[in-house]
């Protein structure tokens, strides 16, 4: 019986390890690109401190809970629906972010931080 305990163990420490994202580069330009955002309702609401805290919280998230898989796959879908990848979210963008289940859970998670 201690062996099959041991035997699940792994396997859910082995998934785990591979739902982590740990390319730094990749992490980072996630970062710039929330830091560097010129939005006018995120400028007014957030303090610059607030919009690192924010962001850092965000990658930090995307880092734990998706692989690069997934991320990647994201992000095609963002730019089949995007004019550009220098372009604002649009209407469409922003419905596949929320419909991600681990992006939602993140965007709220991360701003309940900011906002206590």
């Amino acid at each position: 019986m201690k062996y099959i305990y041991l035997a699940i163990i792994s396997l859910i420490m082995s998934f785990n390890a591979q739902a982590e994202i740990e390319n730094k580069e990749l992490l980072n330009s996630i970062l710039e690109s929330c830091v560097e955002e010129e939005d006018d309702l995120f400028n007014e609401f957030f303090s610059v401190g607030e919009q690192f805290e924010y962001c850092g919280c965000y990658v930090n998230m995307i880092s734990k809970t998706m692989n690069t898989k997934e991320l990647m796959s994201l992000g095609l879908d963002l730019l089949k629906e995007g004019d550009g990848l220098n372009e604002e979210i649009n209407d469409e963008q922003l419905k596949i972010l929320l419909n991600n289940e681990k992006i939602a859970a993140g965007l709220i998670s991360c701003l309940g931080k900011v906002l206590e």
